[in-house]
């Protein structure tokens, strides 16, 4: 996978392009609720500019963004979006 991740950012920077990386994710317990998280995380922080998260939220096709990592802005934030037929829109809650 390292591998893999270092020729896509060589083509993404000679082409001037942007590529989308998802992860497979692997539950885990944490105290009284289950948590996900992405399979070869340091490889994915490593070669990745910009890492979000994306979770669920009790509303139908609403969920968090949040930002992990940013090379222009420190710290995290969040934003809510919702997903359907017309694409990705700000969801106001």
């Amino acid at each position: 996978m390292n591998r893999q991740l270092a020729v896509l950012t060589q083509i993404a920077k000679t082409l001037d392009l942007a590529i989308i990386i998802n992860s497979q994710v692997r539950s885990f317990p944490v105290k009284n609720k289950i948590e996900l998280k992405p399979v070869a995380m340091r490889v994915q922080n490593f070669w990745s500019d910009i890492v979000i998260d994306m979770k669920k939220t009790g509303q139908t096709r609403v969920v968090q963004v949040i930002r992990e990592k940013h090379p222009k802005i420190n710290g995290k934030g969040a934003i809510y979006v919702k997903l359907d037929n017309k694409g990705i829109t700000d969801y106001k809650h």
